[in-house]
């Protein structure tokens, strides 16, 4: 029996310039011999060869389903590249939650000196007051929510920036009003936002680290909490410092 001395897979194109030039300039093969004229192209990478026929008539390979896929390639530096591509989305991250730690350390600077102008009695007293506000805010997001969903054909586009708009003023207004019940409800808010903030951060850490080598996430964790530490000591309380006090308690 004869042996196999190589292979070329076929391919139907509708348009063989353009495929072509997507196989060459995108995916780095090269034209083994002919021009297209003929309305072939033989293309090769390596030791994978294809043949491209020109069908402007026939199906394109997104309407084949399951058929659409006629061959499986073993390549090197998979691993390399899945590395690099986590570590670009650690170091992103990073910098999401770097942001969102120096966000919430201030805030906390900010409730605390609130809490401590508050006395103790007072705040016990108003905690009912806040959780009933609490459900209140929840009640109001879910009738926007239905209001929305029932009015969405007739919003269309501003379903979104009016959701937003509702939830902008209610945080609005929890933040800047100046009871005792919302003091309490600001409290509880940021008690929640601090333990989802927190609990993404290590689920990250452990992700990456289960993934990936665990000196890259040491390596990350210093870089945020450096980053941290820098831009609330330095740059983020020098801007606010005549803001974390409010004189209106």
């Amino acid at each position: 029996m004869h042996g196999i001395v190589g292979s070329r897979c076929v391919l139907a194109v509708r348009n063989l310039k353009e495929s072509t030039q997507f196989y060459v300039d995108v995916l780095g093969f090269r034209r083994d011999f002919g021009d297209g004229s003929d309305g072939w192209s033989f293309l090769s990478r390596d030791n994978f060869k294809v043949m491209l026929g020109e069908c402007p008539d026939e199906k394109s390979a997104n309407e084949l389903g399951d058929h659409s896929y006629f061959v499986y390639l073993t390549v090197d530096g998979l691993d390399q590249l899945r590395g690099a591509l986590l570590g670009f989305c650690g170091a992103i991250m990073v910098g999401i939650l770097g942001f969102g730690f120096v966000s919430l350390m201030n805030l906390w600077k900010e409730l605390i000196l609130q809490l401590r102008k508050a006395s103790v009695g007072s705040l016990l007293v108003s905690i009912p007051l806040a959780i009933l506000w609490l459900a209140m805010g929840f009640g109001v997001l879910i009738g926007a929510g239905m209001v929305a969903d029932r009015f969405a054909h007739y919003i269309g586009a501003l379903l979104r920036p009016l959701l937003w708009l509702v939830i902008t003023l209610l945080f609005w207004g929890v933040w800047r009003g100046r009871s005792r019940a919302l003091l309490v409800l600001r409290l509880i808010l940021m008690l929640s936002f601090s333990a989802i903030i927190l609990s993404a951060a290590v689920f990250m850490c452990w992700w990456v680290s289960s993934e990936t080598a665990s000196v890259l996430v040491f390596f990350l964790a210093v870089i945020a909490s450096l980053n941290v530490l820098f831009y609330s000591r330095f740059v983020r309380d020098t801007a606010l410092k005549d803001n974390l006090v409010d004189t209106r308690i």
